[in-house]
């Protein structure tokens, strides 16, 4: 995860910077940069999606637990 951090951080600057100053990054490298940011955002939210769909599978299981009791 601290990979991660570093990655999004690094893409935030390079996006920033390019916009201040555009003829520090060519268009490839913020493209590259905004890839990475978007990347980075989809892996978090399919890992919260992969989380609550366990969470919803465990409360599946206590209720089905709770009626064979």
């Amino acid at each position: 995860m601290r990979g991660k951090l570093k990655d999004k951080k690094a893409a935030k600057k390079i996006i920033k910077r390019a916009k201040e100053h555009p003829d520090w990054y060519t268009k490839e490298d913020v493209k590259f940069a905004k890839m990475v940011k978007r990347r980075i955002k989809l892996e978090k939210l399919k890992a919260k999606e992969d989380c609550d769909s366990w969470r919803q599978s465990k409360d599946i299981i206590k209720f089905i637990d709770n009626l064979h009791n």
